[in-house]
């Protein structure tokens, strides 16, 4: 078997056709072999990176176990699979990738393309946490963090991208995103109305409880006086509220 650094460089990034059944199966092979924890999931345009670190970091603080899995990194890999207030080490990749490679196979892990293969290796580090946070690479129906259930999905603003594979209109940009929803949703302040009439809709075709963005002004003044302190933009004042009403929703405290 590989080393996970050389598995890695050798699997290719995309692939000329997209197989969307591909991640499933792999998870079902997966799936009894690894506990899932307690799962939100991180879907939208922009602010889905900060937004989900700071779901992660503030239920960590709260005394969680707690696992993050995002992407692109910017100088090593770990950086997307974030455990506990770190950067996942070597160590524990390696660990990860020879049980994952062992469960799955060489055919299988072979085939899966380079995002799915990490996703599921970040469900193999995280499975001993209280909560697992998966930030959606490309859309979210269609993604491979979308392969497992979730206790919450949050919805960070939705704007038009990667048009070519999720829809030219942003109605279908949206959809092709919120689809991924199952149980319980929060939507983000969004710039297009659309995006709130697709939320809607599929929240009720999909029976799942749809929670709008909300913040006291007492909270607000609050994290004004941080992001001053911090000097923080008007947009991470928003991510750290979407975050916080977030933990909220699954009823965990925070500092």
């Amino acid at each position: 078997m590989q080393s996970f650094d050389t598995f890695l460089e050798n699997k290719p990034l995309y692939y000329k056709e997209i197989d969307h059944e591909r991640v499933h199966i792999a998870y079902g092979i997966l799936k009894p072999h690894i506990r899932q924890p307690r799962t939100v999931h991180v879907v939208g345009t922009n602010g889905k990176g900060s937004t989900g670190r700071m779901i992660a970091h503030l239920a960590h603080k709260s005394g969680l176990m707690v696992g993050h899995f995002s992407s692109p990194h910017i100088l090593k890999f770990n950086e997307r699979i974030w455990l506990n207030g770190n950067d996942s080490s070597g160590d524990a990749l390696e660990v990860a990738h020879q049980k994952l490679f062992t469960i799955l196979g060489q055919e299988m892990s072979d085939s899966l393309s380079y995002f799915e293969y990490t996703t599921l290796l970040s469900f193999v580090v995280f499975e001993n946490c209280d909560l697992m946070v998966l930030e959606a690479g490309l859309g979210g129906e269609f993604d491979a963090t979308n392969v497992c259930d979730k206790a919450l999905s949050v919805i960070t603003p939705i704007g038009l991208d990667h048009q070519a594979f999720l829809g030219q209109t942003i109605e279908e940009i949206a959809g092709t995103k919120i689809r991924s929803i199952r149980k319980q949703v929060l939507l983000a302040p969004q710039v297009y109305d659309e995006v709130v009439d697709v939320a809607q809709k599929i929240a009720e075709e999909k029976d799942a409880i749809l929670y709008k963005h909300k913040i006291s002004s007492e909270k607000r003044t609050e994290l004004e006086g941080i992001a001053n302190e911090k000097s923080w933009g008007e947009y991470l004042i928003e991510n750290a509220s979407v975050a916080l009403q977030a933990l909220d929703i699954l009823d965990i405290s925070t500092i």
